[in-house]
């Protein structure tokens, strides 16, 4: 996921959205739950204590994977491509892979099907940085398997996805027949620091090769558990939100700290919006109908029928609903020239900038001067009409009878989902792997780890529905 959030008072609500994109209960947590029991509820509980995980090839491949140091700006994305394109070739799979500069890199392979237009399997090559390392137990670089879970930074975001695309085009490619449909592997890099050298490139410098994108799968969606025995919804995302910069200058620090206490006061009163989308309203409906408690169930319908209900709603539900800001603290110029402050308008893609900039800051930013910086990208939806989006809830239902498949939309993410989108390509945020809470706050910490038992379930089912829309 992109860096600019990682920000300032947008720290917190970037990493709740990381651990929502990876499948963390945030509205009703169980605590303390067992990694033994929920592994044992899940069905994935078959010896594992036994078991010789490095044994399967979509464990060592994920643990040589875990080994190459992609992070910015220690790391350095071109031996992770290549390492992707020599499992590739490995299975005739006939691979490219682009170097910019010295540490940028993008990979891609297709596997032609009779429909040239191509399912895309894509994921990103870097990593998040190393914070902490004195926190952590074992090297972060290290695809240590300590079980039930394997270790190292990229678990979730996004190596793990990654091998599970590259294990699904290895069985196509192992099987031998021409697929129906295309297929195409693509790695990039530089998402971690907006893609601008990563899918941004690709789709600007390479249209020979996005005119055969015909539907995208990368990162995102989100497993909700609200107790061991209890996975109550599985969103697949279809809609992000778009961020837009805007920089206030002036010459007196205290009105720019006035208008900084104003703006961030009117934020967290403004209560409920004027109508709700109907990408929303399609996902909370969804959404309501998994809730057990009945005040829960209350709440979220009193939200929607506009009776009232909405500030009692959990504050990453009411950012689905309304545009929403953050102010960061005003600085002084290094030039001497006076005052500015920053602030990020985090908006609803169905409503006009300006309609947005007028719900934010209803009484103008008169006396003060600003620069704002709108992303290039027009902002799109993925259609819940696709096939591809039925496709995907099918196979999960299949596999986990139990659970409800959906839409997801998540407020504070920002993932290259939004570039394909904006290109005209239908694009979706798919996560086969059920994840403990716990694993999950570690994403962007010390000691990020995957369950050894989810992470091949997880294998399982994205091959599942790769191999069943591409066959």
């Amino acid at each position: 996921m992109g860096a600019r959030l990682l920000q300032a008072s947008l720290i917190r609500r970037r990493r709740l959205a990381r651990l929502l994109l990876y499948a963390v209960p945030v509205l009703a947590v169980a605590a303390g739950w067992a990694a033994v029991a929920f592994l044992s509820d899940l069905g994935l509980d078959h010896g594992w204590r036994q078991t010789d995980y490095r044994r399967y090839e979509a464990v060592r491949l994920l643990q040589s994977y875990l080994r190459i140091d992609t992070s910015f700006p220690t790391g350095n994305e071109i031996p992770g491509a290549e390492f992707l394109a020599r499992e590739l070739v490995k299975d005739g799979v006939a691979a490219h892979v682009e170097r910019l500069g010295h540490r940028n890199a993008n990979v891609w392979a297709v596997l032609e099907g009779q429909d040239p237009r191509a399912l895309v399997l894509h994921n990103h090559i870097d990593v998040d940085p190393i914070s902490g390392l004195d926190q952590w137990d074992n090297p972060p670089f290290s695809g240590l398997i300590d079980l039930p879970f394997i270790y190292g930074r990229g678990a979730f975001d996004m190596k793990s996805l990654a091998i599970a695309q590259l294990m699904a085009v290895k069985e196509l490619a192992r099987d031998g027949r021409p697929p129906a449909r295309s297929l195409v592997f693509l790695a990039t890099g530089d998402e971690e620091r907006e893609s601008w050298h990563g899918t941004r490139w690709i789709l600007r410098r390479h249209p020979e090769l996005v005119k055969r994108f015909g539907v995208v799968l990368t990162e995102g969606g989100a497993v909700e558990a609200t107790a061991i025995d209890d996975v109550k919804y599985w969103g697949t995302e279809s809609v992000q939100k778009l961020f837009v910069e805007v920089t206030v200058c002036g010459d007196n620090r205290g009105a720019l700290e006035a208008l900084r206490e104003d703006l961030t006061t009117f934020d967290l009163e403004r209560g409920h919006p004027d109508r709700l989308p109907q990408p929303v309203l399609e996902m909370l409906r969804t959404y309501v109908a998994t809730r057990q408690l009945p005040e829960i169930r209350l709440r979220f319908e009193s939200a929607l029928a506009w009776r009232g209900g909405f500030n009692r709603l959990p504050f990453n539900l009411r950012a689905m609903m309304r545009n929403e800001l953050s102010a960061f603290p005003v600085v002084e110029d290094p030039g001497g020239g006076g005052y500015s402050m920053r602030l990020i308008l985090q908006l609803l893609p169905w409503l006009p900038v300006d309609e947005a900039w007028a719900s934010l800051l209803p009484e103008g930013l008169g006396g003060f001067s600003t620069a704002v910086d709108v992303p290039h990208e027009p902002i799109a939806l993925a259609g819940l009409d696709h096939p591809i989006f039925e496709h995907v809830s099918q196979r999960v239902e299949a596999a986990y009878p139990r659970f409800v498949h959906g839409p997801l939309f998540i407020p504070w993410a920002a993932t290259d989902a939004r570039f394909f989108r904006a290109a005209g390509i239908p694009a979706y945020g798919f996560s086969p792997f059920v994840i403990l809470t716990g694993d999950a706050a570690k994403i962007t910490g010390p000691n990020e780890r995957l369950v050894a038992p989810a992470f091949l379930a997880g294998v399982d089912l994205y091959r599942d529905v790769v191999v069943g829309w591409v066959r």
